[in-house]
């Protein structure tokens, strides 16, 4: 269920960055990124998702953050607006993080391989 929902967020937010001309990520040190498009990545040994888009439920933009690292513990964090989710998982489980706000606000994505 969270593979089909993480397709459906991922799709809107293609559809959001297609019409509103988002550009690419920009690099923050110790991990963060400013997030304006979906993206997958090999980091720290364990693989991290992130991105942006509408949260259907409200129509607020929302945030993303997934981290999986096979050996460690490990967290993903979400951040928009006042909107902070750090969540923290197992070896080998999504540490999956989700934040709203509104439209005016950049989201940024954090993660850690050993939390």
């Amino acid at each position: 269920m969270k593979r089909v929902k993480q397709g459906i967020f991922a799709a809107a937010a293609a559809a959001v960055m297609l019409l509103s001309g988002a550009g690419a990520a920009q690099a923050e040190p110790l991990g963060l990124v400013a997030i304006e498009e979906d993206g997958c990545q090999d980091v720290d040994g364990g693989t991290w998702c992130y991105g942006s888009g509408i949260d259907g439920s409200s129509g607020l933009k929302a945030c993303y953050s997934n981290y999986k690292h096979p050996d460690n513990v490990h967290s993903a964090t979400a951040m928009i607006g006042n909107s902070v989710n750090t969540v923290t998982a197992g070896p080998g489980d999504w540490a999956q993080a989700w934040a709203t706000a509104g439209w005016g606000f950049t989201c940024h994505a954090k993660y850690n391989p050993d939390a």
